[in-house]
């Protein structure tokens, strides 16, 4: 728990950054990102699907950027994944890092991305599809959200003066927690935790509009 706090407070402190920026800094413009991103989960039985997101971008200096971002990826999930029960997993990540320009003075720059952020997940399962057991009259599984690393590279095209196009492949890193409830007329309720890795990879097509 000290530890989510912590995090949230690291996420307003940066907020904090980019509305109110320090003097010396006031004259960069910060931007708003849109983009549209094919996540592919490289999960057995997750397909891969289309999510869009914003954020904010704030640059730090010629070469560096600050941003934060936000996107929604909802995955329908086969009953053929043996830790999970079919149904469908929405995951929200929020996130944050640095950007780095490589030539920034050129028109097509490469660049790198490093950051971190939090899981938010919900997930629904097709109680229908509950083998039925007469013993079992309950049986309920839940994904708990946790914090997540990221890495990319790509490229900035810059379109126009307040516009520019990113093409930007990521990878993120983290773990998912799964815990199941079975309640038993003869065991009672037995309760298991397992949890996984969860690494998947972004293809990333981003329009960047300076305010």
């Amino acid at each position: 728990m000290k530890r989510k706090k912590k995090w949230l407070s690291w996420f307003a402190l940066l907020l904090l950054i980019i509305i109110f920026p320090e003097k010396g800094l006031a004259y960069r413009p910060s931007a708003l990102l849109l983009d549209l991103t094919r996540v592919d989960p490289e999960q057995k039985a997750w397909q891969s699907v289309w999510a869009a997101g914003f954020g904010v971008v704030f640059p730090l200096s010629r070469n560096l950027a600050f941003f934060l971002n936000f996107s929604r990826w909802g995955f329908e999930i086969s009953s053929r994944d043996s830790r999970l029960l079919g149904g469908r997993l929405t995951l929200s990540p929020l996130s944050s890092g640095l950007y780095v320009l490589i030539l920034p003075r050129k028109s097509i720059s490469p660049l790198i991305s490093l950051g971190g952020g939090y899981f938010f997940s919900q997930y629904r399962f097709n109680r229908e599809d509950i083998i039925t057991i007469p013993e079992i009259i309950r049986i309920n599984k839940k994904i708990k959200g946790n914090f997540s690393w990221q890495t990319g590279a790509g490229l900035r095209i810059q379109l126009f003066r307040r516009a520019s196009l990113w093409l930007h492949l990521e990878r993120y890193q983290t773990s998912l927690d799964v815990e199941t409830t079975i309640v038993d007329l003869n065991l009672g309720t037995i309760k298991k935790k397992e949890s996984f890795k969860f690494t998947p990879l972004l293809y990333r097509l981003g329009l960047q509009l300076n305010l």
